[in-house]
């Protein structure tokens, strides 16, 4: 797959400045507005193993069908994605900006920058599968 600098396929339909990082004050800000739609890229071990924001749609990254499951998703909707991984998320904005996707953000330092500012989590369980 090809990779995007920061300044190649921008137009006024699909600006840069709506695919980048934002904070977790900024993340939680955007999930209590309800217009974004939330998507975890984990895998199921990952999830199992650790917590997810609540409301997340999980598309797993390192599936196969992963890009199929992106395309189904409407392009005219904000998302928020976020991961274990910086480098996941980043190439999944890349992804959405080179499909048109109107506007999608990731978690900067992902899931531990969550943690470590104290966000409303879920845990899971073997019993409780996210």
């Amino acid at each position: 797959m090809k990779s995007f600098n920061n300044s190649e396929n921008i137009n006024s339909k699909n600006d840069i400045n709506n695919f980048t990082w934002i904070n977790p004050e900024k993340f939680e800000e955007l999930i209590s507005s309800n217009e974004y739609t939330i998507i975890d890229i984990r895998n199921p071990e990952e999830l199992e193993a650790t917590w997810y924001i609540k409301w997340s749609l999980n598309i797993v990254y390192y599936y196969p069908w992963f890009l199929d499951e992106i395309k189904k998703l409407d392009r005219n909707k904000k998302y928020l994605i976020y991961c274990n991984s910086w480098n996941r998320t980043t190439h999944t904005l890349e992804i959405m900006k080179y499909l048109w996707f109107k506007e999608a953000y990731h978690l900067s330092w992902w899931i531990i920058s969550w943690l470590e500012n104290n966000k409303s989590v879920t845990y899971c369980n073997v019993s409780n599968i996210c």
